[in-house]
């Protein structure tokens, strides 16, 4: 009886790490590289090697008012289509500058008069 019973438990440690992935401990942020594959068109830069994607027409971002902060950064490159690094932008102009939000997720960039939102894209 014993021997089924550690068995049966061996059986059901070893289906449950078996199917997990190995090294795997957490989603991966999407590379810049494989959002602009996807979407040739999207207006988005790197920072903290994380891309930020223009979400001025996403509705809830819209209804907010962000506070504009201190200032995180310039954008270094624009046209920037592969190999992003830190401060490359797809679209913004060189020297855009980019300011931190009370938001963590929200960064903005100031456009000539006006500060547009940009959202960090993460999955999930």
């Amino acid at each position: 009886m014993k021997r089924e019973v550690l068995f049966i438990f061996l059986m059901v440690v070893g289906l449950l790490t078996g199917c997990q992935a190995a090294g795997s401990t957490s989603p991966e942020l999407p590379t810049p590289e494989n959002l602009y594959s996807t979407d040739n068109t999207i207006d988005m830069f790197v920072y903290q090697e994380t891309a930020y994607v223009n979400a001025e027409d996403i509705q809830w971002v819209a209804e907010q008012e962000f506070v504009q902060g201190a200032m995180a950064g310039k954008i270094k490159n624009s046209g920037v289509t592969q190999e992003f690094q830190d401060w490359d932008a797809t679209i913004l102009p060189v020297d855009t500058e980019i300011y931190e939000t009370e938001d963590s997720q929200i960064l903005l960039a100031f456009c000539g008069e006006e500060l547009i939102p940009y959202l960090k894209y993460v999955e999930g």
